[in-house]
């Protein structure tokens, strides 16, 4: 089966998603061309009648090929925030219901995927049919744990994202206070800013953390803590989606209130007790090679992809 991936922009999230479903690909039986949508449209609209089937990965690009027959095309979901008019948080996150005509519009589709578990239970309470829960994963061929590479004495907060979803993510508002009171030294992998980090070089980056923050109102699922995690680094996190399919509280992780204080104390504590920060990237770390990596995750994208 010859599929065609079909992702917003290159060197995105979904790009990086489909380079390592195609990577890890182990059905022999399925095979997989990635394309951009974005300014591509019209080569789209020349090849796809070459393929068997058509993975538009998040469902709002649909509309810039909606010549692509939905009855044998998937799509996926990967946020809130696409069509939530930014009403969730991590205390109302399963009572957000999804617009029908959203509904409506992704049940016209062969299937649907949900990189978490809560937006597969809020998309399928809301009457979605045929909806898949496929997580994300984290390529542990390229971010794999690692000394610290930064050897000041800092401790060292991080946090990687775009500055157009600071309202979202709580840069401004939660982490840099947060970082500044707890006495640590924070550092940003942001986008459209001077602190922009390529791809190439983000295990760089994360090997210089201690502690990796999300600090969000809302996620799917967060690559950058996946990758954070499979570095090394100990993850405090709101209770969004993804993370708490992650995260076990304490244990591989903490999870936190969306406020300054609560950020602030599970800082202090990992700046404080070295042994306990170690103890809880160790077992995240354990924890990615076991569950999370995209080696073992794949499987559920290529049997989503596959079902018949």
């Amino acid at each position: 089966m010859k599929t065609l991936l079909l992702v917003d922009s290159l060197h995105w999230a979904y790009h990086a998603i489909s380079l390592s479903i195609k990577k890890y690909n182990q059905h022999q039986g399925l095979s997989f061309h990635i394309e951009p949508i974005k300014g591509n449209e019209k080569r789209i609209k020349k090849i796809y009648k070459k393929y068997d089937r058509f993975f538009v990965l998040g469902w709002q690009t649909y509309d810039r090929i909606s010549f692509l027959p939905k009855k044998e095309t998937l799509t996926g979901i990967h946020s809130y925030h696409s069509w939530d008019n930014k009403k969730t948080s991590p205390d109302n996150k399963l009572k957000i219901r999804p617009p029908q005509e959203l509904v409506d519009f992704l049940n016209d589709f062969l299937r649907v995927n949900a990189v978490s578990q809560q937006l597969t239970t809020v998309f399928a309470k809301a009457g979605l049919n045929k909806v898949y829960y496929t997580p994300n994963g984290v390529d542990t061929d390229i971010f794999k744990p690692c000394v610290r590479t930064d050897k000041s004495d800092d401790f060292a907060v991080g946090y990687s994202g775009s500055k157009a979803h600071d309202w979202r993510k709580g840069v401004s508002e939660f982490i840099k206070p947060a970082v500044k009171k707890a006495g640590a030294k924070l550092k940003i992998a942001m986008l459209s800013t001077d602190n922009y980090v390529e791809l190439k070089n983000m295990p760089v980056f994360y090997h210089g953390l201690d502690a990796y923050i999300c600090a969000s109102s809302s996620e799917g699922f967060s690559l950058s803590v996946l990758e954070a995690a499979a570095c090394g680094v100990s993850i405090i996190s709101t209770r969004v989606s993804g993370c708490v399919d992650l995260i076990e509280d304490s244990v591989n992780g903490f999870l936190v209130d969306r406020g300054v204080e609560a950020i602030v104390k599970k800082i202090q504590l990992l700046k404080n007790d070295e042994d306990l920060r170690l103890q809880i990237a160790h077992r995240m770390a354990d924890d990615i090679k076991r569950i999370w990596c995209w080696a073992r995750r794949t499987k559920d994208w290529t049997d989503f992809i596959k079902d018949e």
